[in-house]
């Protein structure tokens, strides 16, 4: 992790002896907001510890299922029971509530299906959807899995990953071709991900299934780290393309912003 970022997190961070619990819950809410590009170099510098203590914190946090760390035993991720956890949080009744105002608001705007979702792996897991109206509509269960690779979402993730992240998610990505539009092709790939970094939102132009078009921009926590996103997805009979979604771009943003001030209060 840049030097920059670890001096910015390390301003949020008390440095004073930490009880042994409440450092495992700074070590899993550090990892919680950078999945993927915290080391335990990075942790242990940020929370002022030994490698030592932060590692056998890591060791019993793993082992519990709250940490993931790779083969290479350097980066750190988010384990199944933190998920589960924050899909708790994200489900309880409060929050629930608000973020699903602000779809329901969402889609009387915009007239189509508007969905949250966020990384879990190498796939996008929706948490929260608002069906449009329309008698001819595609439906997604909740909890569906995308391939990170080939969904509005998935790519937005992949471009707003720190570089390290990403090449070690497209690492464990398969990128096989659900349909004849899907990128399969890294270096075009790469391409598209940094077309998304520079305008701040991705499209989806019948990547993951034949006949649906999607849009998607980020909900980032108090860092601007990325932590799920807003999209909207529509069937190629009304938007023929994902560009006819552009104009759903500012809605999209304002909703986002709310919701993000939803989680954080």
């Amino acid at each position: 992790m840049s030097t920059r970022k670890l001096a910015s997190l390390r301003k949020e961070v008390a440095r004073e002896e930490l009880p042994a619990a409440l450092r495992a819950i700074e070590v899993l809410r550090l990892v919680a907001e950078m999945p993927g590009q915290m080391t335990l170099s990075d942790v242990a510098e940020v929370m002022g510890q030994s490698k030592s203590t932060v590692h056998r914190l890591a060791e019993q946090l793993s082992a519990a299922g709250f940490l993931f760390r790779e083969p290479d035993q350097r980066n750190l991720w988010i384990g199944p029971k933190l998920r589960e956890m924050s899909l708790d949080v994200v489900r309880n009744d409060f929050l629930r509530s608000a973020i699903r105002h602000s779809l329901r608001e969402l889609v009387d705007v915009v007239g189509e299906t508007c969905n949250i979702a966020t990384l879990d792996g190498t796939e996008i897991i929706y948490l929260q959807r608002v069906q449009a109206r329309w008698p001819l509509r595609l439906t997604l269960d909740l909890s569906s899995r995308i391939p990170v690779h080939c969904c509005a979402s998935g790519k937005l993730f992949l471009a707003l990953l720190e570089e390290p992240s990403r090449q070690r998610l497209l690492r464990f990505s398969a990128m096989e071709p659900l349909t004849p539009s899907t990128i399969t092709d890294r270096k075009l790939l790469s391409a598209e991900l940094a077309r998304i970094r520079k305008r701040g939102y991705s499209l989806d132009n019948e990547e993951f299934i034949p006949g649906m078009v999607a849009i998607a921009v980020p909900i980032k926590n108090a860092s601007g780290a990325i932590r799920a996103t807003l999209s909207v997805h529509a069937p190629t009979v009304r938007f023929s393309s994902a560009e006819a979604l552009l104009g759903f771009v500012p809605v999209l943003r304002k909703s986002a912003d709310r919701i993000e001030l939803a989680i954080a209060s």
